[in-house]
């Protein structure tokens, strides 16, 4: 599953932020970028990601499909401009519940959601399949600063 992860577009996104702004980003200072669902934006993300469904897994990006929203932490360990690299810890946190694997888009995000479906929805699966798990995926990863990954 990290390995569908790592290819996530948002995870390539992050990578592109670390080569643009290498020269302003301290080493072991933990940065945040977050991948969000909530609200309009969060419509044509959706749509992608849960695009496996329709084509079997032909598209999207299944790990994604599961995780929906995810918080994102990543660490700058290691710069090395004499062979321009460097190297990064990522994080990825989530936590899932019946409630978000349900959750239509925009309105899902909502109190209103949250209170009379959501809660309701986690109150009956409290134990057991489909109760709340939590996901953690780490790795460090070498990448080039000019582009390509090492």
């Amino acid at each position: 599953m990290t390995e569908m992860l790592k290819q996530h577009k948002h995870i390539e996104q992050t990578k592109e932020i670390v080569r643009n702004n290498i020269n302003n980003i301290k080493v072991d200072e933990p940065k945040s970028n977050p991948y969000d669902l909530k609200g309009f934006g969060g419509v044509p993300k959706y749509f992608g990601d849960y695009s496996t469904l329709l084509t079997f897994g032909a598209t999207g990006n299944l790990a994604v499909t599961y995780l929906g929203s995810y918080s994102l932490t990543y660490t700058i360990t290691e710069i090395n401009l004499e062979k321009g690299t460097a190297i990064i810890h990522f994080k990825v946190a989530n936590s899932s519940s019946i409630s978000s694997g349900f959750r239509p888009p925009v309105i899902g995000y909502t109190e209103m959601w949250n209170n009379n479906i959501g809660k309701p929805l986690n109150k009956a699966f409290e134990d057991g399949p489909m109760s709340k798990t939590i996901q953690t995926f780490e790795w460090d990863e070498t990448i080039n600063l000019n582009g390509s990954k090492k």
